[in-house]
C-alpha cells in the first residue's frame, strides 16, 4: 500500500459468481469453504469487503465492460505511473 497503488475492482456477488461459473476451468477450482459457490462468494466478500475498501486507493466498478474498467483505472492512476508504449500502457 505504501509503495504501490491498490485498486479494488468491485462487483456484486452475482456478477462474481457468473464470471467464475463461466470460466472453462470452473469445475477445477477448489472451494474455500466447501459451500455452494454463490454462498461461498457472498461469505468471503462479506468478510473481506471492508478491508478491500480500507486498503484501496481507488475503487472501480468492475461490472462495466473490460475496456471501460481499464480506462477508469488508467484515469485514476497518477501520471507518473502511466507510460504509453505503442498502444499499451505499462
Amino acid at each position: 500500500h505504501r509503495v504501490g497503488v491498490v485498486i479494488y475492482l468491485c462487483a456484486p456477488v452475482s456478477t462474481l459468481v457468473n464470471r467464475l461459473e463461466a470460466e472453462p476451468e470452473a469445475d477445477l477450482r477448489p472451494t474455500l469453504t466447501g459451500k455452494p459457490l454463490s454462498e461461498e462468494v457472498r461469505e468471503v466478500l462479506e468478510q473481506r469487503d471492508a478491508l478491500y475498501r480500507e486498503t484501496a486507493h481507488y475503487i472501480i466498478d468492475a461490472t462495466k465492460a473490460p475496456a471501460q474498467v481499464v480506462s477508469e483505472i488508467i484515469a485514476a492512476l497518477p501520471p507518473s505511473t502511466q507510460r504509453l508504449q505503442g498502444d499499451v500502457y505499462t
